[in-house]
């Protein structure tokens, strides 16, 4: 009973981290074409030919999502918010410093701007 009691308090915490919500909801969304091939990858009479057409498929539409991110993170944000105001987060970008080692320095003016340009198009063109 405890154990689970700290892990959802763990689980709940990384949430509550506004960069942990932008990656997982980045990940979802633009992981999503490969929803189908991963299945068929899994299946026991697996056709090797139809999996790769598949593949070929699924690069294409995330080159799709990838010219069509600015509209795309619109909505992606929304939800992020959304996600970050239920478990009782708030949006907020690391502190931006003039000598950055380790961390993205992205010189934007919103909160929205650095996190698309520091997180979601580096997975997206990755």
């Amino acid at each position: 009973q405890a154990l689970h009691k700290t892990r959802a308090q763990g689980i709940l915490a990384s949430f509550r981290n506004f960069e942990f919500s932008v990656c997982i909801i980045a990940l979802k969304n633009i992981l999503l074409p490969l929803r189908g091939v991963t299945s068929k990858l899994q299946k026991r009479d697996l056709d090797i030919y139809e999996a790769f057409c598949d593949i070929e498929s699924v690069i294409k539409d995330i080159k799709t999502i990838r010219s069509t991110i600015d509209e795309r993170y619109e909505s992606w944000y929304e939800e992020i918010l959304q996600i970050t105001r239920c478990v009782g987060g708030e949006e907020k970008q690391p502190q931006i410093v003039v000598r950055q080692q380790h961390k993205s320095n992205q010189p934007v003016k919103s909160t929205k701007e650095y996190y698309k340009i520091a997180i979601v198009v580096p997975f997206c063109d990755s």
